[in-house]
């Protein structure tokens, strides 16, 4: 049975959208470029000014961003374009899964995407991994939907987009390597206990957690006990095996309004009795399964395709693709769209040769890292999360909990691949927190599943299942806030163990709570209610969290997914530069500047217009009108110069974090270390210095 489509699926799709556009695009430059981003908007700045820099893997991200510089020029905006507009055609990809997801959990899915806070603050960096996940994601999509040339293209732009790539590869392979030895296509029958074949007894529904009948594809109300379908919320007569409509009290098919033979699940003529092929209206024999000619009384063979249904009630499984030239043709077009472009985009259409070999540098850099020195230990990975995913955590957890408990193939299948992409996260020494960005896929996957699972509720019971939810949001609301205010509570003391005594206080209120309602007035009261309030409450955190992990609330404020140290006065610096350099030429940009020991991509990105200069030595003779250089008490040139320092890159101190874990959780703030740097301008630049 094909479930339905929710109403106004086109329009809470855009809504998805604008909600992730926004969140990406919004003052996208302001921030400056960290190392990390300026290396690469450095490389495309050199192309876009006829240069032939040395590329890095990143040859997708390079070569697009030089056409944006090409046309519009070098600014902060374009550099974190293509990552930005990735990350929020992201929430595209349930809608391209839509028939493996199921429309409903598809939907929900599109929104997690849009407000996860880490998917934000990866679109928002120039180079990140988001651009990977994007183009694999699609590119898998389009394949499953017959549409092999979109997959070529997107195919191709994953592999051109830097390392993070084969993390997700190699997580996929392995979780399914287990889910081969994990699963045993047996399932579980929730009245006897005992686990059944899926051909000949009951399974459940890995999707929303109820039980189904293979033969009749009606789904089981675990809390009333009446097989229902779930995105109808219409009844089933368990005496005559028709679906009711509990309002009006008539028994309908809900898709077809014919009658259906519920050991066959074929549809069965009202007139003559026989079946009826669903796909062609023509009636099938029961015995021989050909179709039947009723105006001649005869009957002939059909072959078997892709539209022929037996009469069989124990059909063997069907081939994935049944028409071989087809399949020929697809690979076809996947290899030609891949290749034409890959040739296209790696070499710029010939204009930049050499990144038709620098992707193939993406392998070895990944395979490089699992000898490194460990940069990131793996509890940071799990602190960002716990706090940034709560609201994922959540119903993942309980979707897990379920389907292993009911053998669900598609959550077990999630479930191992969410632990092996963590597990390759944690594990590689190379590590960054955006490494997460594989696992969280499948884990806002489960949490969709689940929480589709808690949309529908009684008509009867609105009143109550909105007063569950209103106390579930009072409560954890009330929880939050005490949280907040132990950061201003000195601990231990007798005030800060109130506190704690609250918090914990309130948590076991709700889930008393709840039990009680469930036990005392309606277990579906009790769940949907406790579910839409922990959704409701956890999303507004989450959506909180996603504009935090924009850098734009606060501007000191430390996230946990930054690739780099953020640079602290870099507009300062630069417009200082163009100040002195306007006050001796009349040109913001005429003076050019030299850089002696200090290794920052960001620095060079910032001075940009001035022609910057790395020297390793000065030379004694001569004197550059500007120089930066790390705090020096003397630059030792002849000249004269003036100096004014400036906070550079500062990086947490994350040794002192135990410390202001409170502090940290609730207002992002932590201790820095800042670097200093020190511009010098050569001192006749200045009016002061001149003889009148």
């Amino acid at each position: 049975m094909n479930p339905r489509s929710p109403r106004h699926e086109t329009i809470l799709y855009l809504l998805a959208f604008l909600l992730a556009f926004g969140l990406r695009f919004a003052r996208l430059g302001e921030l400056p470029l960290t190392d990390s981003e300026a290396r690469l908007a450095l490389d495309a700045l050199s192309i876009s000014q006829g240069g032939s820099p040395a590329l890095s893997s990143h040859v997708a991200y390079t070569n697009l961003t030089a056409v944006l510089f090409f046309i519009f020029g070098g600014f902060n905006f374009l550099a974190r374009f293509w990552p930005a507009l990735a990350g929020s055609a992201l929430v595209f990809v349930p809608l391209v899964f839509r028939e493996q997801v199921r429309p409903r959990p598809a939907l929900i899915l599109a929104f997690f995407f849009a407000i996860d806070p880490a998917f934000v603050a990866l679109s928002r960096q120039a180079g990140g991994p988001i651009l990977t996940v994007a183009a694999s994601l699609l590119a898998a999509g389009f394949w499953f939907r017959r549409q092999p040339r979109l997959a070529g293209i997107f195919l191709a732009l994953a592999l051109l987009s830097g390392p993070a790539l084969w993390p997700g590869l190699l997580g996929l392979l392995l979780a399914w390597m287990l889910s081969r030895f994990t699963y045993t296509g047996k399932q579980v029958d929730t009245d006897t206990g005992t686990q059944v074949n899926t051909y000949t007894g009951k399974q459940v529904d890995t999707d929303t957690g109820t039980q189904v009948n293979t033969y009749t594809g009606k789904q089981v109300d675990t809390d009333t006990g009446t097989q229902v379908n779930t995105y109808t919320g219409k009844q089933v007569d368990t005496d005559t095996g028709t679906q009711v409509n509990t309002y009006t009290g008539k028994q309908v098919d809900t898709d077809t309004s014919t009658q259906v033979n519920t050991y066959t699940g074929k549809q069965v003529d009202t007139d003559t009795s026989t079946q009826v092929n669903t796909y062609t209206g023509k009636q099938v024999d029961t015995y021989t399964g050909t179709h039947v000619d009723t105006e001649h009384a005869t009957s002939r063979s059909i072959p078997v395709g892709r539209n022929t249904q037996l009469a069989s009630p124990n059909p063997p499984p069907a081939a994935p693709i049944t028409n071989y030239q087809l399949l020929i043709t697809d690979h076809w077009s996947l290899i030609t769209a891949f290749l034409l472009t890959l040739l296209a985009a790696s070499t710029l259409l010939l204009l930049a040769p050499q990144g038709l070999g620098a992707w193939l540098a993406s392998l070895p850099e990944y395979i490089t890292g699992w000898v490194a020195p460990v940069a990131v230990p793996s509890s940071r990975l799990l602190l960002a999360l716990g706090v940034y995913q709560l609201l994922g955590i959540l119903f993942a957890a309980i979707a897990i909990l379920r389907g292993w408990r009911n053998a669900g193939r598609r959550v077990i299948r999630l479930s191992l691949w969410m632990l092996v992409a963590l597990l390759l996260a944690s594990f590689y020494p190379a590590r960054q927190t955006a490494d997460l960005a594989w696992a969280l896929i499948p884990l806002w996957t489960l949490a969709a599943l689940e929480l589709a699972r808690h949309l529908e509720f009684a008509r009867e019971f609105v009143c109550e299942t909105a007063g569950v939810a209103v106390f579930t949001i009072l409560l954890l609301a009330f929880a939050w806030m005490d949280l907040n205010a132990m950061y201003f509570t000195p601990l231990p003391s007798s005030q800060g163990n109130v506190r704690l005594y609250l918090l914990v206080g309130s948590l076991f209120l709700l889930v008393l709570s709840v039990v009680l309602v469930g036990f005392g007035w309606s277990a579906r009261v009790a769940r949907v209610g406790a579910a839409w309030g922990a959704a409701i409450l956890l999303g507004l955190y989450t959506l909180g969290a996603a504009w935090g992990a924009t850098g734009l609330r606060i501007p000191s404020a430390v996230e946990l997914w930054d690739s780099s140290p953020r640079i602290a006065q870099a507009d300062l610096l630069s417009q200082t530069a163009d100040q002195t350099s306007e006050w001796a030429t009349g040109h913001a940009d005429d003076l050019a500047v030299a850089v002696y020991g200090v290794d920052s991509p960001a620095l060079l990105w910032s001075l940009r217009n001035h022609h910057p200069e790395v020297i390793l030595a000065f030379d004694p003779a001569s004197a550059p009108a500007l120089i930066v250089t790390p705090p020096l008490e003397d630059i030792g040139l002849a000249a004269a110069y003036r100096g004014q320092d400036f906070t550079w890159r500062q990086a947490p101190a994350w040794d002192l974090f135990p410390s202001y874990f409170l502090r940290w959780l609730t207002l992002r703030e932590l201790p820095t270390q800042g670097e200093t740097l020190v511009l010098w301008a050569r001192s006749d630049l200045f009016i002061d210095s001149r003889e009148p």
